[in-house]
């Protein structure tokens, strides 16, 4: 099994609008951070982490379910066997920067569907 890092993150505990989410994501994670965004879809951020000491690269998945936020971090190599903690602390990374947001993602709800009324 490859190094695999998972947390599930609620920042304010009400349904976000995952377009709001992923661009306030995308523009923090770019300040802190030298991944490259390989992949933006309706479902999934997905970033490709630099080779380190600790790993050959790593992917990273950020996706949305209702008000939970999921990261997703995991080796890149199918050989690397050992992580040295990298995933966790990829992991951390987004973790940080959804902390740092929650103030804009409070204000991020979605609206109301017209069905919803």
């Amino acid at each position: 099994r490859m190094p695999e890092a998972v947390a599930e993150i609620d920042p304010t505990g009400e349904p976000l609008d995952t377009e709001i989410v992923f661009d306030l994501l995308e523009r923090a994670l770019v300040r802190v951070v030298a991944w490259r965004l390989v992949e933006r879809t309706a479902a999934v951020l997905r970033y490709h982490v630099p080779i380190s000491w600790a790993t050959w690269g790593d992917e990273v998945d950020v996706s949305l379910d209702g008000s939970t936020v999921v990261v997703r971090s995991r080796s890149r190599a199918p050989f690397q066997l050992v992580d040295w903690g990298k995933n966790r602390r990829n992991v951390e990374t987004v973790r940080a920067a959804i902390a740092r947001l929650a103030p804009e993602l409070r204000r991020a709800e979605p609206a109301p569907r017209a069905f919803d009324r």
